[in-house]
């Protein structure tokens, strides 16, 4: 014989099933409304069980902390901790400082978004600013005061940029939602991120780096700032890119 307190689960369940069922239903088979924006929508703007969206041309910013698994299983958590926090500190500061919107934290790696007038070129200066922290600021803290191992060497990162629409949607649930990004651009940028094997750290589509006025970008001897073009492969598609392992601070680069 059920319990009472059987039954109440038993409606909870039949709620959520009915609930999942009839929501992603809609998702996936009805018409979207999508409008064109100049601007980041704000989260309200957007319903939770609609389908609405945004889509707006921006260049998105993905810096990823390397080493992550490495941090985590063999230092110290507070070590490990003012690592991932100066890391993330750094990204941020660097995003807001050439006007860039911060759209999300994934474990050690943050998602910045830039919009309007100049925002491809915005992106890289906050880009040059991010290795301009770790190597000359974290990566030396680090190995001073914290057990990192000295055969690991600096500490590393890589910053990826990609430029093209996005539909920003609202996901989740109810009191636990936020903005999602729909597009190549950001998929693109976050791949960049996690480029390893390269002595670069920052790496840029090709469009971003045309819209950039990318061959512009010269040292003192009038040697590019950038690589040629190299190849990657995300998702099927072959994306063009270009590297840089260019430092500048915020200051001397306004």
């Amino acid at each position: 014989m059920a319990t009472l307190g059987h039954t109440i689960k038993g409606a909870a369940r039949l709620g959520i099933r009915e609930d999942i069922i009839n929501e992603t239903s809609s998702f996936l088979i009805l018409p979207w409304n999508v409008t064109e924006g100049r601007k980041i929508p704000s989260t309200e703007s957007l319903g939770l069980g609609t389908r609405n969206g945004t889509s707006i041309q921006a260049t998105f910013l993905y810096s990823d902390l390397a080493e992550s698994s490495f941090l985590g299983q063999n230092l110290p958590q507070t070590d490990a901790a003012g690592i991932v926090k100066a890391f993330l500190y750094s990204s941020s500061a660097a995003i807001k400082w050439q006007e860039g919107e911060i759209k999300s934290f994934d474990g050690d790696r943050v998602m910045g978004v830039f919009y309007g007038a100049n925002k491809e070129e915005r992106a890289i200066r906050a880009a040059f600013a991010i290795i301009w922290a770790v190597a000359s600021w974290i990566s030396p803290l680090a190995g001073y005061f914290s057990q990192w191992p000295e055969e690991k060497k600096a500490i590393r990162h890589a910053t990826g940029i990609a430029t093209g629409d996005a539909l920003f949607i609202r996901g989740g649930v109810r009191n636990d939602n936020d903005l999602v990004s729909i597009g190549a651009a950001p998929n693109v940028a976050a791949k960049l991120s996690e480029i390893r094997d390269r002595a670069e750290s920052t790496f840029i589509d090709d469009y971003t780096w045309m819209h950039s006025f990318g061959d512009t970008w010269k040292d003192e001897l009038g040697k590019s700032l950038w690589t040629d073009s190299q190849f990657l492969n995300i998702g099927g598609n072959v994306t063009s890119f270009r590297g840089s392992a260019v430092a500048r601070e915020p200051e001397k680069d306004e």
